[in-house]
């Protein structure tokens, strides 16, 4: 069995790869769009809002508790969501706009899972 500190990094590890992976997809699918600045700009403060949003709503909830095995294939579902947006057919700004905000949920909630694991280790140490 695998110890309770480890699933957590794992889990981490898994939030944080996903998170970039989709967010520098996202950002490369509305590199595409960059000479329309006024667009790009707004589908990247869109999917910011949405990214938060998510993290907000579904991730602090999962990364405020000890990791369950329905977290991890929540990640590798978001991951594969995310991934299958790549070979959709449609509109480059929609398939970024999404890229982006599943991307930056995942990284909201990695920094939080982080927090978190600091401030385990910092009520431990002060025993």
């Amino acid at each position: 069995m695998i110890s309770l500190r480890i699933q957590k990094i794992i889990l981490l590890i898994l939030w944080l790869s996903a998170g970039l992976i989709l967010f520098t997809k996202g950002a490369k699918n509305l590199g595409c769009i960059s000479e329309n600045r006024v667009l790009h700009i707004s589908l990247l403060v869109v999917g910011y809002l949405l990214g938060e949003l998510k993290s907000r709503m579904i991730l602090f909830r999962s990364a405020a508790r000890d990791p369950l095995p329905k977290d991890f294939l929540f990640v590798v579902v978001m991951m594969g969501v995310g991934l299958v947006f790549s070979h959709l057919s449609m509109p480059v700004e929609a398939r970024g706009l999404l890229q982006i905000a599943i991307g930056f949920a995942l990284l909201r909630g990695a920094t939080f899972r982080v927090r978190r694991l600091v401030d385990e280790q910092t009520a431990l140490g002060s025993k």
